[in-house]
């Protein structure tokens, strides 16, 4: 019964709703809202060659557009994949070494809490890690999949899932903000971020088929094959990472997380706006 709560809160997000009460300050600039213009061949001759946006108020097109979308994709579905071994292969494991199925779902439980906790900390996390908040991000992944597979306790169990879940509740809202970033307008923002959540539910379900093949490649049968497994493959992804730690998909910009004007009568410095 709980998703009635965010339904009776559907009345207050709709954008009439939301311009009716909204707050004006007095003698502040309330920046437009439009399309962004279409950037300079230059802008985009730079953006390919460097793989970073070019020029004022860019917006991706074409065959940028895409390349961008599919690193994006391939990222967000290594990183489910890698981290969803979690719900498939814990109560396993944790069953092994004599725990109960009440330590299963507090320890599975730690995983969805930190990465709620995460999007708390987000634009904090950014300032400080700043170009290097991916990374950080991924190899909290990494460490806490080789420290489930290797450490078995309770407390062990908790922290490690812990560590990992706040590494992936860093990944995925970079990787949606950076979408709706490379969509050239609105609608192909719906059209981007469908495409995005397939990635992100084939990587849920491709988990036991992957695991499973891997286990018989590898003649396997230990409990733990599947977190030092998947641990290897997102070390790998965080190597690439270090290696083009300035491309678009990977790099986080600082910047983006300050507090910036909105169109709902935020504060807006005048040059600010002319520099956007």
């Amino acid at each position: 019964m709980i998703p009635i709560i965010p339904l009776c809160l559907v009345p207050f997000m709709t954008r009439s709703y939301i311009y009716a009460h909204r707050i004006d300050y007095p003698g502040e600039i309330v920046p437009p809202v439009k399309e962004p213009s279409r950037p300079s061949d230059q802008d985009i001759a730079q953006t390919k060659k460097t793989g970073k946006p070019a020029g004022p108020n860019f917006n991706f097109q074409g065959k940028t557009a895409l390349a961008l979308l599919f690193g994006l994709m391939a990222l967000y579905f290594i990183a489910t994949y890698g981290t969803e071994v979690v719900s498939y292969y814990l109560p396993f494991a944790m069953k092994d070494y004599g725990l109960d199925t009440t330590d299963v779902g507090v320890a599975t439980a730690m995983y969805f809490a930190s990465a709620t906790l995460s999007g708390f900390i987000l634009p904090q996390a950014i300032r400080v890690c700043k170009e290097w908040t991916m990374e950080l991000a991924l190899l909290l992944v990494v460490f806490g999949l080789f420290f489930v597979g290797l450490v078995h306790s309770y407390w062990a169990y908790i922290a490690g899932i812990f560590i990992m879940g706040l590494g992936y509740g860093i990944v995925q809202p970079l990787i949606y903000d950076k979408t709706s970033y490379v969509a050239p307008n609105a609608a192909k923002q719906n059209a981007y971020f469908s495409y995005l959540l397939t990635c992100n539910y084939v990587g849920i379900s491709i988990v036991p088929f992957v695991i499973s093949g891997a286990r018989h490649l590898f003649h396997s049968d230990s409990v733990n094959f599947s977190f030092i497994f998947n641990g290897c493959i997102i070390l790998i992804v965080l190597l690439v990472a270090i290696w083009k730690r300035h491309s678009f998909v990977i790099e986080a910009d600082a910047n983006s997380y300050e507090d910036q004007p909105s169109s709902l009568g935020r504060v807006a410095d005048p040059k600010t706006l002319q520099r956007q």
